[in-house]
């Protein structure tokens, strides 16, 4: 799992896909019909860890995340891809390239960073009823505040009536 070695996260929105990307901040509000983005960098993970693994890395996502995708790579701290992203069932999980993992041992690191993001829609059901939300990554946490009522303006209600047999008795 990645989660002892992430370093840093950041949460991003924008409530039309031709918007421009904005860094959630504590003073930030985020829009029911956001998509999110979330940038996880990581650090200093044993090479030897990742060969035992088969060049495999697991990140359980925050629930607040819903119907995650990934870009389909990961890149080092030159931006140089390094691995495949896949996301299934809220893991996402890389598989770094067997090439640059042996690129790496050959050179002499025995440690890697990099880092990786997906995309999503807003779970609402992992808001509060305060707007409030945590994302929490590690030892990272990440606090984000919604418009208010946002459950009510958009969650969804159903409604199922029951009504038990009624016995007749005739005489």
């Amino acid at each position: 799992t990645v989660d002892p070695y992430i370093t840093r996260a950041t949460l991003y929105y924008r409530a039309d896909s031709t918007e421009e990307w904005i860094e959630v901040t504590s003073d930030i509000t985020i829009p029911a019909n956001a998509e999110l983005k979330l940038v996880v960098n990581f650090d200093k993970i044993p090479l030897t860890d990742l060969q035992n693994s088969g060049g495999l890395l697991l990140c359980q996502l925050p629930a607040l995340l819903r119907n995650p995708t990934a870009d389909g790579v990961v890149t080092d701290k030159n931006g140089d891809a390094i691995g495949d992203v896949s996301v299934n069932d809220g893991t996402l999980t890389i598989d770094f390239y067997d090439t640059w993992l042996a690129e790496q041992e050959a050179s002499g690191n025995t440690q890697i960073g990099g880092s990786f993001y997906a995309t999503s829609q807003i779970d609402l059901s992992a808001i509060g009823e305060d707007g409030e939300a945590e994302l929490i990554l590690g030892s990272v946490v990440i606090k984000a505040h919604f418009q208010e009522d946002i459950l009510a303006k958009n969650g969804t209600v159903t409604l199922t009536k029951t009504a038990s047999a009624q016995i007749v008795e005739s005489a």
